[in-house]
């Protein structure tokens, strides 16, 4: 009785993934280990993100955060209309900036903002960065990465995608957002 319905949920499961339903999805890459060690040497935090998306979005806009004091403002945007259903966001974050890198089918592009220098007050750390994969709806803001900065270890708050809710004397994130229409 329970193999029927068992064979019934694996050819349901089967035909829904090869009927081309493409889901819309941002996820982080997987690196191999050696990728990991170069990266490592470099110092600087790096990111790689694929998306792939429908003909519905047009457009992605990313922008850097940055809270001083405990408000949130937006540092820097970039925004792109979306060549290809399928791409990859690279983020490198340094000490002095954060560069947005895209690549697709049409080539490569990249944005670079620098930080302010507030961060080397802060004795503690905490962060987020996007580790599974998230669904892509028009509109729908989707936190890349984000690091807390605190002038104390003692004040450390929890690691959240919520980055606004965040209470941190000092904070970095990038965000993404798909649009339905192009931007030019």
């Amino acid at each position: 009785m329970i193999l029927p319905i068992v064979l019934l949920v694996l050819v349901i499961v089967i035909i829904r993934v090869n009927s081309g339903a493409a889901s819309m999805t941002i996820r982080p890459v997987e690196l191999t280990r050696e990728t990991r060690e170069v990266l490592d040497i470099l110092e600087d935090e790096v990111i790689f993100l694929n998306y792939a998306v429908d003909e519905t979005m047009q457009s992605r806009s990313v922008e850097l955060w940055q809270c001083e004091d405990g408000c949130w403002r937006v540092l820097g945007s970039s925004s792109a209309d979306l060549t290809s259903s399928r791409g990859e966001i690279a983020l490198r974050i340094s000490e002095k900036n954060c560069g947005v890198f895209d690549v697709d089918d049409g080539g490569h592009a990249g944005v670079s903002w620098d930080i302010s220098d507030s961060h080397t007050k802060q004795e503690a750390w905490t962060g987020y960065r996007l580790s599974e994969p998230t669904d892509i709806q028009a509109g729908k803001e989707i936190t890349l990465w984000a690091k807390y900065g605190y002038r104390d270890s003692e004040s450390i708050g929890i690691s959240t995608s919520n980055f606004r809710s965040a209470t941190c004397d000092f904070g970095l994130a990038v965000t993404v957002k798909f649009w339905g229409e192009k931007v030019d």
